[in-house]
Parts: C-alpha cells; sequence; structure tokens
C-alpha cells in the first residue's frame, strides 16, 4: 500500500512541474504554527508546537505545483491519566510526517488564495510507545493565501490532517485527525 501511494505520488507529481520553459530551480521553505487535535485526539490532549520544512517545484505564478513536506508536530497532554495506565490515547502525541501536497492557486505573485490536497507516511509516538502497526498513511487538505512582502513570499495556511490508524486515539477503528494553522516562508 505504501509503495503503491509513493508511486502514485510521483508520477501525477512528475506530471504536474514537468513543463516546458519552466525551469525554475526549487524552492525552500519553513513554516511554524500549532497542530490542533480534532476528533479523537481532542478527548485527551491540547494544541501543541508545529514545525515543517519545504521544498516546492512550480513557480508561484503557475495555477497548480507541487510541495514536499517534512513536518513534526507534538500535541500535548490535557494531564489525564490513563485508567488502566498503558492506553495510547493518554500523553504527549508526537507526529513526524512526509507528505507530497498538490497546490492550486491564483496567479499572482502579490496575493493569493489557494487549496491543497496531500498524502503521505507518519510514524506516530506516546510516552508509551510508538505505534504498533509501524508508519502509516496519513492524508491532508486544506486553504491557505500566500503573498509577497518586501520581496519575501509568505504564507499561512490551515488544514485537516487524517491518520490513518486508530493508535492514540483509544477506540479501535476510529481515526486521529489535527488541525495543522501555520504561517511560513519560502525562500
Amino acid at each position: 500500500m505504501r509503495r503503491s501511494l509513493l508511486a502514485v505520488l510521483g508520477v501525477v507529481g512528475g506530471a504536474v512541474v514537468s513543463s516546458p520553459g519552466d525551469a525554475q530551480p526549487p524552492r525552500y521553505g519553513a513554516s511554524v504554527g500549532l497542530a490542533m487535535p480534532a476528533g479523537a485526539y481532542d478527548v485527551t490532549r491540547g494544541p501543541g508546537p508545529l514545525v515543517r520544512g519545504t521544498i516546492t517545484w512550480g513557480a508561484p505564478r503557475r495555477h497548480v505545483y507541487l510541495r514536499g513536506e517534512i513536518e513534526g508536530a507534538t500535541m500535548l497532554a490535557s494531564g489525564q491519566r490513563a485508567p488502566n495506565g498503558m492506553s495510547s490515547a493518554y500523553g504527549n502525541l508526537h507526529v513526524v510526517s512526509a507528505l507530497l501536497s498538490y497546490i492550486v492557486g491564483g496567479r499572482s505573485e502579490r496575493f493569493a488564495p489557494y487549496v491543497y490536497v496531500g498524502a503521505g507516511l507518519q510514524h506516530l509516538r506516546v510516552r508509551r510507545g510508538e505505534n504498533p502497526y509501524g508508519t502509516t498513511v496519513g492524508g491532508r487538505a486544506g486553504v491557505g493565501a500566500r503573498g509577497t512582502i518586501r520581496g519575501k513570499l509568505l504564507h499561512v495556511e490551515i488544514a485537516r490532517h487524517t491518520a490513518l490508524t486508530g493508535f492514540a486515539t483509544g477506540e479501535d477503528f476510529t481515526l486521529g485527525s489535527y488541525i495543522p494553522v501555520m504561517f511560513g516562508i519560502t525562500f
């Protein structure tokens, strides 16, 4: 499943970014923000820090471009104790993700809203252990706006990220999700 996902993302990504006449080098960026737990993660956790590094292919003046992301997020424990002392639903939740996102938006470099959808692999861990299912697949959809201020390309985004695993939710067959709210810069 993971190999198939990576193959599909790679082929579609190559088709999106390869266009004659757009020979710009990739651009690098960084974002900081909050990871706000939602759904089953929201029961025993509160917001925590989020950091992300990006590499973007395709010019902002294009309608569609591709972004690779490495992200780390922590959702802080609310102080509740696990009833049996062993549940992964309690304690700080740490998520490390590698995602590929497709961004569709306006062509302006001054100001442009956009939408994006992404998928990738992630690793989840709480103090009591790591996800016993190993690395899992996750998906994300969100909205954002980008603009140039004093020659720097800045962006703000909000999304819904879903982890395709029940780990750290406290429930079987319940997906975990959080809402990343980010502010970033592209160099």
